[in-house]
């Protein structure tokens, strides 16, 4: 029983996830990390470095930065985010990795990490 509550309550979260991000109101910079210093350069970079990362995450399919903001910023795992999605665990990992190489791509197109 226990479980099977554990598993509605994720689903539950990973619809309203998804409601969100349908109604165009999901916004990385969210879950991003704040403002980490008092100093406006200091601000201003962590402004411009999120934005590049909102670019990047923009360029991937929902199913893809679904699982990437799964794993990446709520630090589940495959197996949870398969069970959240009703999908095999090596679909989670084959859209996880697939968005991985396409994020590389990305930021190595536009000199991102440099």
């Amino acid at each position: 029983a226990h479980n099977k509550a554990v598993d509605m309550n994720r689903r539950r979260r990973l619809l309203s996830n998804q409601l969100r991000i349908n109604d165009d109101e999901f916004d990385i910079l969210d879950i991003l990390p704040g403002d980490t210093g008092n100093e406006p350069d200091e601000k201003l970079g962590t402004q411009q470095q999120n934005g590049k990362i909102t670019r990047m995450l923009a360029r991937l399919s929902l199913e893809q930065r679904l699982v990437v903001e799964f794993k990446v910023f709520q630090s589940l795992t495959f197996d949870e985010i398969a069970v959240m999605q009703d999908i095999s665990t090596n679909t989670v990992k084959t859209r996880f990795y697939t968005a991985l190489k396409k994020l590389k791509a990305v930021s190595e197109e536009s000199n991102v990490l440099s």
